[in-house]
């Protein structure tokens, strides 16, 4: 019973972490679903916006880096 409850409660932060990309990506006009997309948000390529929205593509950025072990 706790390890399902420990999953939902994961399942459930993991799709509002999906949700919070998804959003800065309709705002910075992403395509963040093409290939190639990704590597270039991580690497910091603003050009790959549609239009230009530095807060929310930092944030994006942010929300998909993963920390250092």
């Amino acid at each position: 019973m706790a390890n399902e409850h420990r999953d939902t409660r994961w399942y459930k932060h993991m799709a509002e972490i999906d949700k919070e990309i998804a959003r800065h990506a309709v705002l910075c006009k992403v395509p963040i679903l093409d290939p190639g997309v990704i590597e270039r948000v991580l690497a910091n390529d603003s050009s790959v916006c549609g239009t230009q929205n530095p807060a929310s593509f930092t944030k994006l950025r942010s929300l998909l880096m993963t920390p250092k072990a």
